[in-house]
């Protein structure tokens, strides 16, 4: 498939009750050696639907959605809104599934990214309650695949506010390049021009992640789609290497998190993987408030979980100013050039660093 568009699309006022994913968009979509390439979704719009209890995810929007493909390339989303849509499920639910999961260029068992856009993208007014995660914000994703490559996918221009988000886990986790259970690389994808203001953050866990490179493990039998199947990345060696997130502002927000914003250079959390080169750079966090934290604001360069390698990660050019406590008290960050937890060798994080 190739040179094909779709514009002017409105997904409205919808109902879903129990879906694996509610709504799907993508501007290619290939599988088995297919290829997809300079496609694009122009003008979307994504208003007023209510999804109760999805098994998976939510909203899925993808540059390019493959299964075990072959090469897919420049395929591109332009000026997408998503508002007023709420997302609800029971928080006994057994599912690690997700509100929204936004992505550039993807592959998921097989396959090849390359050069994939996704530009002007805002979400406002949405609710998200129940789920184990709010949103996933990835501008090139790589997941449970072996070999292959997602490389120089971006995401330009991100705007959400007043949206909330109520979850069992994670409140927004938004990264550059993200491996999970990759046999492959992640290269060279950026994330870019950002801006959260007025959201409400709830989660159990983390309130907020920002990360140049994220990856991680999926264990067999989890509680998510096809969690029991060995897929061709399971156990085996990914790399990512140069995958950069700049230009971000958090303000104005509230967040209710053990741990309220961490932001990661790179991030290996239980896998074999080697992220390297990657970061965060010209970051805002301005007037939020934070509430019930142990953790406010950590910035880290690089850190690894019991095993991988994080290597010449950094968190660059940050802003902090006025963000305080329930109370009114002040809150700084706190800055760790490199952590290695949870078992990982001190050699497993080499060369990070934090530079204000």
């Amino acid at each position: 498939m190739r040179d094909c568009l779709v514009e002017d699309v409105s997904i409205a006022r919808n109902r879903t009750v129990r879906p694996l994913t509610a709504i799907l968009a993508f501007a290619g979509q290939a599988s088995l050696e297919a290829s997809t390439e300079d496609n694009a979704l122009v003008d979307l719009e994504v208003i007023d639907n209510v999804v109760e209890t999805p098994l998976d995810v939510g909203i899925l929007v993808s540059t390019t959605q493959p299964l075990a493909t072959g090469r897919t390339a420049r395929n591109r989303i332009e000026r997408t809104r998503f508002a007023g849509n709420l997302i609800t499920a029971p928080r006994d639910l057994a599912r690690s599934n997700t509100g929204f999961f936004l992505t550039g260029g993807e592959i998921l068992v097989g396959g090849e990214s390359f050069d994939d856009l996704f530009a002007e993208l805002t979400l406002e007014d949405n609710t998200v309650s129940g789920l184990a995660t709010g949103m996933l914000l990835v501008a090139g994703d790589a997941e449970r695949c072996g070999p292959c490559r997602v490389e120089r996918s971006t995401i330009d221009g991100v705007v959400l506010r007043r949206n909330v988000w109520d979850v069992r886990q994670t409140g927004l986790l938004v990264a550059a390049g993200s491996s999970f259970e990759t046999a492959g690389t992640t290269a060279g994808n950026r994330l870019r021009n950002v801006r959260f203001e007025g959201e409400s953050i709830t989660a159990e866990r983390v309130g907020v992640v920002l990360a140049g490179a994220l990856a991680s493990s999926l264990p067999l039998g989890g509680d998510f789609l096809a969690g029991s199947i060995e897929f061709p990345g399971y156990r085996r060696p990914a790399d990512l290497v140069d995958n950069r997130l700049s230009g971000v502002t958090l303000r104005g927000s509230t967040i209710h998190a053990p741990i309220a914003v961490s932001v990661q250079g790179c991030s290996v959390n239980e896998t074999e993987d080697d992220a390297r080169s990657s970061g965060v750079e010209d970051l805002a966090l301005e007037e939020n408030v934070i509430v019930g934290s142990s953790s406010p604001i950590t910035l880290l360069g690089g850190v690894v979980v019991a095993q991988g390698r994080a290597e010449d990660c950094e968190v660059r050019s940050v802003v902090e100013a006025r963000n305080t406590s329930e109370t009114g008290a002040p809150i700084a960050a706190s800055f760790v050039a490199e952590a290695a937890v949870d078992g990982a060798p001190p050699d497993s994080v080499r060369g990070n660093r934090v530079v204000p």
